[in-house]
C-alpha cells in the first residue's frame, strides 16, 4: 500500500526550527504507518517550503522517512493541486489548461465547428467533461492572480466560440447569453460560494479550528475565500475590482 495523501505541516520564520519539527512529526508518522503496514516511498514523497524567496536557502538539512532522504521541491502535487513555494498557482493553471485542450482534443469531432451534432449536446459535454476539468480546485486557486486565471478564461471562450461556430464578429457576451451560460471567473466565483457555505456544516475539526474569515484583516485578502470579495468585469480583460 502507497500513502500519498498525507501532509505534515510545520510553520515558523526559522528554517531549523521546521525542518526539527518536520522531523518530529514524520518519526511519529513512521509509528502509525509501521502500525497499519503502510509503505511510503521516500523519493516519490516531496519536501515544499513555501516562503516568499525565489531559492532554496544553501545546505537545508534533509528530512528523512524511514531512513531515507525526502527530496526538496518547488512545485508539489498534492490531492489534484500544483503547490508552488509562492503559492501563485501558476503552475497549477498551466497544467490544468493544457489538460482541457487534451480533453478537447478528444471530443473535438464532436463539438467543432463542422460537427453536426446539436448544440445544445456539445453545450452538454462541455459542461459535463470539459468545464469540470477547468473548474478543480478554483475554490482554492481562484485567489491567484488575474494574468493567470485570464489564461482559463480565454480558453472558455474559445471553446464555446467553436461550439457555436460563431463568427469573428460575434461578441463572446453574445454568447454567453445565448447559451445562458456564466463566463469562467463567475461561475467558479458561484461555486466558492457554495462550497465556504457548506464549510460550517462539516464537523471535521481541522476544518471547524481554521481562524475566521475578516476581509478587513490585509493577510486575509489573500485566502481562497477573498474570492468571494472580488468582482471580474471589463471581459477580456478580467480586471478586479472590489465590490
Amino acid at each position: 500500500m502507497f500513502a500519498d495523501d498525507i501532509a505534515v505541516i510545520s510553520q515558523n520564520k526559522r528554517f531549523s526550527v521546521v525542518i526539527s519539527n518536520l522531523q518530529h512529526y514524520i518519526s511519529l508518522l513512521e509509528l502509525w504507518l509501521n502500525d497499519w503496514k503502510v509503505k511510503v516511498n521516500a523519493s516519490k514523497s516531496a519536501c515544499l517550503m513555501f516562503a516568499r524567496r525565489s531559492q532554496l536557502p544553501v545546505g537545508l538539512t534533509p528530512v528523512t522517512i524511514f531512513g531515507q532522504p525526502v527530496p526538496w521541491v518547488n512545485v508539489a502535487k498534492y490531492l489534484g493541486l500544483f503547490l508552488d513555494a509562492k503559492l501563485t498557482f501558476a503552475y497549477h493553471i498551466e497544467q490544468t489548461r493544457k489538460k482541457a485542450i487534451a480533453v478537447h482534443a478528444m471530443l473535438k469531432k464532436l463539438i467543432s465547428r463542422r460537427s453536426k451534432l446539436a448544440i445544445r449536446h456539445k453545450v452538454l459535454l462541455y459542461k459535463s467533461i470539459i468545464r469540470p476539468v477547468m473548474c478543480y480546485g478554483s475554490q482554492i486557486f481562484g485567489s491567484a492572480g488575474m494574468c493567470h486565471l485570464k489564461k482559463l478564461h480565454a480558453l472558455t471562450n474559445s471553446f464555446l466560440r467553436q461550439i457555436v461556430n460563431a463568427p469573428w464578429f460575434i461578441r463572446n457576451e453574445v454568447i454567453y447569453r445565448d447559451l445562458k451560460i456564466k463566463p469562467f471567473l463567475p461561475h467558479i466565483k458561484d461555486l466558492s460560494k457554495r462550497f465556504f457555505n457548506k464549510l460550517p456544516n462539516v464537523p471535521n475539526e481541522l476544518i471547524s479550528n481554521q481562524p475566521a474569515y475578516d476581509p478587513a484583516v490585509p493577510s486575509s485578502q489573500k485566502r481562497p475565500r477573498a474570492l468571494l470579495d472580488h468582482d471580474f468585469i471589463s471581459f477580456p480583460q478580467a480586471k478586479r475590482l472590489r465590490a
